[in-house]
């Protein structure tokens, strides 16, 4: 699999064992191709941890496994962490396949968190008070400035209605 990812253009480091592994996951690769020869079991564990960890909760996890294995035990794997299942023996071109669309997963990811902390960003930048009220008339968020204009402390965390706002803003 790392000479077949390499001729792909990929830059694979392997890792020896699960240590090794945890070592290496600090360097944030792109993804991980957790086999389970590797970890001398099923894995589940280990891509539990890694997806426990919100430093690397985002890196998308290939669990590769035995051909004999079950649609019980792959979806144990998928419910232990892993974003996708391949089993032995693989082929190359499903194996580079399933990397480039995690790949195009993840960059959508990152592009939509980067586009909602640009809002983020944004609508707390504006000096004018602004709320955004939900459809049974609840203040769901407020920026800076309408905490201020409302003179109530963290006023998205208090289950307002949008009445409440109005009374209290003209005491």
């Amino acid at each position: 699999m790392t000479v077949w990812l390499q001729q792909a253009g990929f830059e694979v480091h392997t890792a020896v064992d699960a240590d090794d592994l945890m070592r290496r996951v600090e360097q944030r690769p792109d993804v991980i191709v957790l086999d389970s020869g590797l970890t001398g079991g099923p894995g589940f564990e280990l891509a539990n941890q890694l997806k426990r960890d919100p430093a690397t909760a985002g890196i998308p996890i290939i669990h590769v496994a035995p051909g004999h294995t079950t649609g019980e035990w792959r979806a144990q794997g998928l419910d232990a962490g892993a974003d996708a299942f391949l089993t032995r023996p693989v082929e190359s071109q499903e194996l580079i396949a399933m990397v480039r669309a995690l790949l195009r997963v993840r960059a959508a990811e990152e592009s939509v968190r980067a586009a909602a902390d640009q809002w983020e960003a944004t609508f707390d930048a504006i000096t004018d008070a602004v709320c955004i009220i939900n459809e049974n008339a609840e203040l769901v968020r407020c920026n800076e400035a309408a905490d201020q204009l409302l003179a109530v402390l963290n006023a998205g965390q208090a289950n307002w209605r949008f009445h409440d706002l109005l009374s209290l803003s003209g005491e």
